[in-house]
């Protein structure tokens, strides 16, 4: 059986184009992952980034926060037992540092005064009688998570 020069040239021209589209598939596709290994790297590496700024700033804002209300304590311009000015203060840090949620004092004998903010609702405060804290200090924090306490030690006069 003899094939003819048509069927010949044809079937040459067809292997020659699979060939050639097998080729450029392989390289797009080699080129079209690394460039989605870039993209993605690139794009977590901002993530990672903006993330990495956003909590530099909460927890600048907490510790600013902690150490604005431990100087008044410990500089005795406000006292712990005087419950108006020591609300007036917390929720004043409350609401000039938009990222805490809370602000808590705790006593040596267990008693813990505490505000939070409830969303764009508002401001809430309580005061919880003994045992309850178990460690004596200032504390900020973001929702359940302590951002900055105050050593114990430094508040036995209280």
């Amino acid at each position: 059986m003899r094939i003819g020069i048509r069927l010949a040239i044809s079937g040459l021209v067809l292997a020659s184009i699979m060939v050639s589209a097998i080729g450029v598939h392989i390289l797009w596709w080699r080129t079209a992952e690394a460039n989605s290994h870039a993209l993605a790297d690139t794009i977590n590496g901002q993530i990672v980034s903006t993330v990495e700024k956003e909590l530099a700033t909460i927890t600048t804002e907490a510790r600013a926060a902690h150490t604005a209300i431990r100087t008044l304590f410990v500089q005795h311009v406000l006292e712990t037992r005087e419950a108006d000015k020591r609300e007036f203060v917390f929720l004043s840090q409350l609401q000039s540092q938009p990222n805490i949620s809370w602000v808590a004092f705790g006593w040596p004998d267990g008693a813990f005064f505490a505000a939070h903010k409830l969303g764009d609702l508002g401001l809430e405060k309580g005061i919880t009688p003994g045992e309850v804290l178990g460690i004596a200090g200032v504390y900020v924090g973001i929702q359940r998570t302590v951002i900055r306490s105050l050593d114990p030690s430094c508040i036995s006069r209280f």
